[in-house]
């Protein structure tokens, strides 16, 4: 998803990242949720899907190695409640070499993902549901929230709704350069380079947490990545692989110290 058109990156699963969940599902907020927890919390993190949710097991995995490296809980709620998008609803390359999807293609996908999307799916029916959970978690203390591409736009909406104490975004999707100005809390930005979702207004985003002193230092356009690197890396590519990884440690110490 863009905020200016179709991101065919959006929809692509280069590979599947390796492991078994370690978590549990608990229902928290009222919305059911994985949940991977250390044997003793000292913190909340609440970890925002792309598109396809919990019906890949990508996210378990990122939010278990999240809660290793933090010692934190990581919550991942089903904001979609069962109903995420399915990668067998697109038309897509069969490998990352592939050139782009003819414009016959991406319109159908984008058709699928805005029928999707307005059968209430949209972000402003599934943030309520995010903040139920932020709010839920929020009497255990601070609560910091790490969103992917969709879920970036859910991360800027509790960043200006000031209900957590950090946000990590990761090449988010559907962001307005006016949402930045509304911005209360530290943000790291993990961009990919040359993302058709968030280029159009990168510029005005590190512009203006930079002046609001909300940019941390660490954030990075991460060269020779695409959208979606941060959460549906290709495994077999080395150096993609390796910048997921970067970022993902850069993320846990960011929480760290803003927990």
């Amino acid at each position: 998803m863009s905020s200016g058109g179709f991101c065919h990156k959006c929809v692509e699963l280069p590979g599947e990242l390796k492991g078994t969940p370690k978590g549990s599902v608990k229902t928290v907020g009222g919305i059911q949720s994985y949940v991977s927890q250390p044997g003793s919390a000292k913190g909340n993190i609440v970890l925002f899907t792309d598109i396809f949710g919990l019906a890949i097991q990508n996210p378990r995995i990122i939010a278990d190695e999240l809660q290793s490296q933090t010692g934190m809980t990581v919550t991942v709620p089903d904001v979609f409640l069962g109903e995420p998008m399915s990668v067998n609803d697109f038309v897509v390359n069969k490998s990352t070499d592939e050139p782009a999807p003819s414009d016959e293609q991406m319109q159908k996908n984008m058709g699928k993902l805005m029928e999707w999307a307005g059968s209430g799916h949209s972000p402003n029916e599934t943030y309520p549901r995010a903040k139920q959970v932020i709010e839920a978690l929020s009497g255990e203390g601070k609560v910091q929230a790490v969103g992917f591409c969709y879920g970036g736009k859910l991360c800027s909406r509790a960043a200006q709704d000031g209900i957590v104490s950090s946000v990590s975004i990761y090449h988010p999707a559907m962001l307005e350069a006016e949402e930045a100005k509304q911005v209360k809390v530290p943000v790291l930005l993990n961009m990919a380079d040359g993302d058709f979702a968030f280029d159009s207004v990168q510029g005005d985003w590190e512009k203006t947490l930079k002046e609001k002193n909300l940019l941390d230092s660490r954030s990075k356009q991460y060269k020779k990545t695409t959208h979606g690197f941060g959460c549906r890396p290709p495994v077999d590519n080395a150096e993609v692989y390796k910048a997921y990884q970067d970022a993902l440690a850069t993320t846990a110490s960011f929480f760290k110290e803003h927990a």
